[in-house]
């Protein structure tokens, strides 16, 4: 037993001292650490177009002797190279998720940086500017990234636009989850007007043949519209219509509009307004002649139900008054606020606000009617810009810039931007639809006569009218008559 107790002890003591040897001879060291800087954590990039990111990446802790690379896209692997350089044909779709890694080969770990990309067609949003330079008219494209594309119709298209450059309208299907097209109004033949593929900004159709029976006689294309059921045309003052017998799964340019106009002794203003661009089926437009408001719905135009307005704030129809301009201010279902510009054949000039509310055929509802509290601002060429979700209302006085702040309970205030100075007169002004902090001024050149600039300026409380860094763009347009912000998709204001 002795003997068994010593063999016992003396192995335990041998493995004591090989634990011992052991941890002794451990070579500890740390692990190489990896740091990859250089890529932002998100991406806005366009089909077809090289995506370029390049990557820093450094060590800590000594180096990796064998590393390899991998870019991902919604898990899939598109590039294994540091750095990025690959020609985009991923998803047209926003808030892609997107990682970088650095693997070590010899041990199979990752060192990874995440972000996101939003893939876009070349053309899906960002500022078009309309020119007419007399015997033709000139269609331009300035991206969000700051990529200008002059005379982008005529580069995509292979012709120039006919003169007489009227307005610039985007429009929907209803309810449609794709890009919208684009109506360019263009009043001079022989091709007139023209609709756009959203995505590629190539013609689809020439408006003049829409018509049952061929192109109706005076045609004079300044504005369009498309509703539930319903396309809009205004031509020469008058109202169009085309009935479209489906309503969610229509398609663009079903069917044909009538010959003839919607009679009546009428000459409609080339402007129209409306509300919640998804869910409102209602046109609002103007007629000179009698100088009142019109109602476009279902297919039908009829003054404003004031009979039924319990406020009867202002009477909407035969007023002695001129529209300037106006606007949806809010498009929360199932009201749509307006606020509206007038000038009266008394001289004066008046404020209008009233509302359409209700989830099928809205009623309308007055809310005041005030005197402009500036009126010697207001120029024969004054433009003007509504926000939606703020109480602002900018408008531009010759070479000035004004902002129009009001109330609920019918007050307002008149101020002056002081962050820019323009040297020029201002031509055109126009809201981002997706920011109505953000407002694009076209203002002429006094340098180069004949030339237009382009500024997109921060009109926030705090950015009172300044400039955004790097969005200038000088004496690069012609005579600007219209300036939009195309959104791309109509569910890009919700």
């Amino acid at each position: 037993m002795k003997k068994i107790i010593n063999t016992i002890a003396l192995l335990g003591l041998v493995w004591l001292t090989a634990c011992y040897e052991d941890k002794g001879n451990y070579d500890y060291r740390e692990l190489t650490q990896v740091e990859i800087s250089g890529i932002k954590d998100n991406y806005t990039v366009y089909v077809d177009e090289t995506f370029n990111i390049p990557v820093e990446v450094s060590y800590k802790n000594g180096t990796l002797k064998d590393v390899s690379y991998e870019w991902r896209i919604n898990g899939k692997v598109i590039y294994t190279g540091k750095d990025l350089n690959v020609v985009v044909d991923f998803p047209v779709k926003p808030g892609l998720y997107a990682d970088f890694s650095v693997i070590d080969n010899e041990t199979g770990l990752k060192t990874m940086k995440k972000f996101t990309v939003n893939v876009s067609t070349p053309y899906y949003n960002g500022w078009l500017i309309l020119s007419d330079e007399g015997d033709h008219s000139v269609l331009s494209y300035l991206r969000n990234d700051g990529t200008l594309f002059g005379d982008i119709y005529q580069e995509l298209n292979g012709e120039q636009l006919n003169g007489g450059a009227s307005t610039i309208k985007e429009h929907w299907t209803p309810w449609g989850e794709g890009t919208g097209e684009v109506f360019v109004g263009i009043t001079k033949g022989p091709n007139y007007s023209v609709d756009l593929d959203g995505n590629s900004l190539k013609r689809v159709v020439y408006n003049k043949d829409e018509f049952l029976g061929g192109t109706p006689e005076n045609f004079f294309p300044q504005n369009m519209d498309c509703v539930s059921n319903w396309d809009y045309m205004i031509s020469n003052g008058k109202l169009y219509t085309r009935y479209i017998d489906r309503s969610t799964d229509a398609q663009y340019h079903e069917g044909l509009y009538v010959n003839g106009a919607v009679p009546g002794d009428y000459s409609l203003l080339p402007m129209t307004m409306r509300g919640n661009i998804i869910m409102s089926n209602d046109i609002i437009a103007f007629d000179m002649v009698s100088k009142s408001y019109k109602l476009l719905r279902g297919g039908q135009m009829s003054n404003f139900n004031y009979v039924n307005d319990p406020t009867k704030a202002f009477i909407p129809y035969n007023m002695g008054k001129t529209l300037l301009s106006g606007g949806a201010t809010s498009t929360e279902s199932p009201r749509d606020y307006f606020i509206t510009f007038l000038k009266g054949d008394d001289g004066q000039y008046y404020v209008q606000r009233f509302y359409f509310s209700g989830w099928g055929a809205k009623s309308y509802y007055s809310i005041s009617e005030t005197v402009f509290p500036k009126p010697e601002l207001i120029m024969p060429d004054t433009k003007w810009a509504v926000c939606i979700g703020r109480p602002y209302v900018y408008f531009t006085s010759g070479n000035k810039l004004y902002s129009y702040n009001y109330d609920d309970k019918g007050n307002a205030v008149v101020k002056e931007l002081k962050g820019t100075k323009f040297a020029g007169k201002i031509k055109e002004i126009a809201l981002c639809l997706t920011d109505y902090q953000k407002l694009a001024v076209i203002s002429e050149n006094p340098s180069q006569p004949g030339k237009n600039d382009f500024i997109l300026l921060d009109v926030s409380v705090i950015g009172d009218g300044a400039i955004i860094e790097g969005s200038s763009k000088e004496a690069v347009f012609g005579n600007v008559v219209d300036l939009v912000y195309k959104l791309g998709s109509q569910w890009d204001t919700y």
